[in-house]
């Protein structure tokens, strides 16, 4: 039977994001972002609202993984992709989430209004 592992939040000011996106060089996303997640969005009028709900997705599975932050884990080691969400992850992400039993995630996505916002849920067995 399944059970939560952890549960994660996280709340993205899509304004902000807009201004250190516009402020700086074009690779400002990329830091964050794999090629893959970019290209899911690059083609719409406005991406940046979509571009924060995954940065806010991945924060939130951070969250779940090593809320306390200390190991390392990049951005870059967790991919988000398809509707609804899936997470796959790599590297130091994937080695904690397995050390803590977690198996897979559930992932919801919103954006809105200046902000964009997304909870994770860890579940393992």
């Amino acid at each position: 039977m399944s059970e939560i592992v952890g549960i994660g939040m996280d709340v993205v000011n899509v304004n902000r994001i807009r201004r250190d996106v516009s402020g700086s060089d074009e690779n400002f996303l990329s830091r964050f972002l794999l090629e893959e997640e970019l290209d899911m969005y690059r083609q719409l009028v406005d991406p940046i609202p979509h571009y924060c709900g995954l940065l806010a997705a991945k924060e939130a599975v951070i969250k779940v993984i090593s809320p306390e932050r200390s190991d390392g884990m990049m951005f870059k080691n967790i991919r988000i992709t398809g509707r609804p969400p899936v997470v796959s992850l790599s590297g130091k992400a994937e080695d904690i989430a397995r050390t803590k039993g977690i198996r897979r995630f559930m992932v919801s996505v919103t954006h809105g209004d200046g902000i964009a916002a997304a909870v994770s849920i860890g579940i393992g067995d």
